[in-house]
């Protein structure tokens, strides 16, 4: 996979924190200060056994996880996809 013109991922391999917020708008490298900005791709990059930390904030994502990952809020809760109430209407 090729980010940001890099053609390798430093955390590719390595079971320790990827982290994700869906609000950052930047270089992603799966880092606490340059997170992926979507939860797609931390659970593509993140190793089976290994941890996504998730910073507050909203993703309306739609995505099957195939593989033993743990998923953390970090701070505030993180809302993963619509609200039940919004998927009703």
């Amino acid at each position: 996979m090729t980010l940001s013109g890099i053609g390798f991922d430093p955390f590719a391999g390595y079971t320790s924190p990827v982290w994700v917020d869906a609000n950052y708008a930047g270089t992603e490298i799966g880092s606490e200060t340059q997170p992926y900005n979507t939860l797609a791709e931390g659970c593509d990059l993140v190793l089976s056994g290994g941890v996504i930390k998730v910073k507050p904030g909203t993703s309306n994502e739609t995505l099957r996880i195939e593989k033993a990952i743990r998923i953390e809020a970090v701070l505030a809760p993180a809302t993963i996809g619509a609200p039940r109430s919004a998927e009703a209407e």
